[in-house]
């Protein structure tokens, strides 16, 4: 019986076949998601989104497995940006803190008197 498309099942093949490159299949990556050190040797790894794939199909690939030099320096651009300003964010918290210690060591001290 030969294969017909319906709306209920939509199309049979949704992904992009890699790209075939000295006989070795090539995907693309769209972006760089995420990184971890991984195993007990440590080793760097990215959550690699991929080209033409839905993001189940996500995986976490060893950075000398990810060929695209401009997605790793934007991803760890962004990433630097992001602890930096989570780095700002926890001296405020901290900042705060102090302040509400300072603040009830002096009504301590006020109450003795």
């Amino acid at each position: 019986m030969p294969y017909y498309e319906t709306q209920a099942h939509g199309p049979n093949f949704t992904r992009l076949p890699p790209d075939l490159i000295d006989g070795e299949d090539e995907y693309e990556v769209k972006q760089i998601i995420a990184h971890r050190q991984f195993g007990q040797s440590k080793k760097l790894q990215y959550l690699i989104k991929w080209k033409g794939y839905p993001k189940n199909d996500n995986t976490w690939e060893p950075t000398d497995q990810v060929d695209a030099p401009e997605l790793i320096k934007l991803y760890q651009s962004a990433a630097h940006h992001q602890s930096a300003v989570r780095i700002i964010h926890q001296s405020a918290i901290l900042l705060a803190c102090i302040k509400t210690l300072q603040v009830n060591l002096c009504h301590c001290h006020d109450f003795r008197l």
